[in-house]
């Protein structure tokens, strides 16, 4: 049994500031603020008696209007083109699932972080159903990410062929620092280059029955996350998952996130049979990016 990719915090957390400006004080200001009044009460403790000796005090200078000024920013929505996606359903030792493949293209000059994809249908009795929401870290700028989730397959009754996938909630353009200096820029974090990955071939396994993924991948990050789209001979896609270690239905049979030698190396992934979709044609398999973002 599969485990779920966890909605991450940080998009949740970015989408309920996204109302309001960020402001951050900057240190130099906070710092002489806290000195100026730690002073202050020393004074006012040593000479309590001696009002004759108490002077108007003035007000401490500061660097210059900079220092006690804030830095902000507005946070812009917008959203990834769901370039195509794809439903499938899978019995794993008994167990129903349903794979999710989807192709997101950032179609802007900015990365576009925070994308938030929800599993929708529509109920027998016309009403709305939202089964699953996943999520992207990050989408480079221009960039192309694969999506692979699995979902139980008791989560909706609907059938698989009506599915959609959609963006529901907002995504949110990486903030322009062009006008900002490079303290300011250095609170706004930074994004790694996602991985370049190639599928080098594709070797069909007789036990157990599936196959093995050999793909070279090069990255600056230990820490990646990659899919498994699922297509058949005329290159529909199925389906896809995560591209974990899958051996058997276990709660944790496919972690999102793996470890990989930083810089080039040669990597290799098996999938059973059981978690392919019907229909799949090995020589169309694919594996790439799902989120460069490191977690």
């Amino acid at each position: 049994m599969p485990s779920f990719p966890l909605a991450r915090r940080g998009a949740k957390a970015l989408r309920a500031l996204a109302s309001r400006a960020e402001r951050y004080p900057r240190a130099p200001f906070a710092v002489a603020l806290a000195l100026a009044v730690v002073a202050f009460g020393a004074a006012v403790d040593m000479d309590r008696l001696a009002d004759s000796r108490i002077t108007e005090a003035e007000e401490l200078a500061t660097e210059g209007e900079e220092t006690s000024s804030y830095y902000e920013y507005q946070l812009e929505e917008a959203q990834p083109e769901i370039v195509e996606y794809g439903f499938s359903t899978v019995v794993v030792e008994g167990e129903e699932w349903v794979l999710v493949g989807g192709v997101l293209r950032n179609p802007y000059d900015r990365a576009l972080e925070s994308v938030s994809l929800s599993v929708t249908a529509v109920a027998e009795d016309g009403n709305p159903i939202r089964a699953e929401d996943l999520y992207v870290s990050v989408i480079p700028a221009g960039g192309v990410v694969n999506v692979g989730y699995v979902m139980r397959g008791n989560a909706t009754a609907i059938p698989p062929e009506e599915l959609r996938l959609e963006a529901l909630e907002p995504s949110y353009l990486e903030v322009d620092t062009s006008g900002m200096t490079e303290e300011e820029a250095a609170h706004l974090g930074w994004h790694p280059e996602p991985p370049e990955v190639e599928l080098l071939e594709v070797v069909p396994l007789a036990s157990p029955d599936g196959c093995r993924l050999r793909f070279r991948i090069d990255t600056e990050n230990e820490m990646v996350e990659l899919s498994v789209l699922f297509r058949d001979a005329e290159g529909r896609l199925l389906g896809g998952m995560p591209a974990g270690s899958v051996g058997s239905s276990e709660l944790s049979a496919i972690p999102t996130w793996r470890n990989y030698p930083l810089g080039e190396s040669v990597q290799e992934l098996d999938v059973l049979a059981a978690w392919m979709p019907e229909g799949t044609d090995l020589d169309a398999i694919e594996i790439g990016p799902s989120d460069p973002a490191g977690g």
